[in-house]
């Protein structure tokens, strides 16, 4: 008895070091199947001032800018007339629900097309042009981080909507922020391809 028990724990003793590698591969690939959700990251400047920095009052009809608050969404409302917000990050580059929330507690429509700002696609632009094009989504408060990817798109509706050069487009962008280099690029590309001939 005494025999079996000394195997048993030597088998024990020398089999640990797999077993706890056994269970630690089992943990890591239960992790890798399901990864973890986390929180979107909390910004960490003044959003309020960031806004204030890269807002652009296009027009009547059209305001771009950088991330608001809720607050500014409200005045934006009362003293723009702003019925729509159109967001152009994706949720995971913020909270994008506290904005969400907002638009809805103010009685504004939401709209959010996530535009990852290293990788735009065509069919984005494609839905924030069918969006711009009713007239029931004016006005409208388009934004994004800092108007970049904002200032992108409403600069192609301009020339595809409004007979603007993109020039033309590109300095009215710049009041709020300049287009990077590769946005341009991209601008141009689906200009190019989506003018008439």
């Amino acid at each position: 008895m005494a025999s079996g028990i000394a195997l048993l724990t030597l088998a024990l003793f020398l089999a640990g070091p797999t077993l706890v590698s056994n269970a630690q591969a089992q943990s890591q690939a239960d992790r890798q199947e399901q990864p973890q959700r986390r929180p979107p990251p909390e910004p960490d400047y003044d959003v309020a001032a960031m806004f204030k920095m890269h807002y652009n009052p296009i027009s009547s009809e059209f305001l771009t800018g950088a991330q608001p608050t809720p607050e500014i969404l409200k005045n934006l409302r009362d003293e723009k007339g702003i019925k729509v917000v159109i967001n152009l990050r994706p949720p995971r580059e913020f909270n994008a629900g506290e904005v969400q929330e907002a638009a809805k507690r103010l009685g504004l429509r939401y709209f959010n097309i996530p535009v990852v700002y290293r990788d735009p696609q065509p069919e984005q632009v494609d839905e924030f042009l069918k969006i711009t094009d009713d007239p029931a989504n004016r006005p409208a408060l388009v934004y994004c981080a800092m108007n970049i990817r904002a200032g992108t798109f409403f600069a192609i509706r301009r020339v595809l909507r409004d007979g603007w050069t993109f020039e033309e487009a590109e300095k009215e962008a710049a009041k709020g922020a300049r287009i990077a280099p590769h946005l341009r690029t991209f601008a141009l590309t689906y200009i190019e391809q989506h003018k008439k001939k």
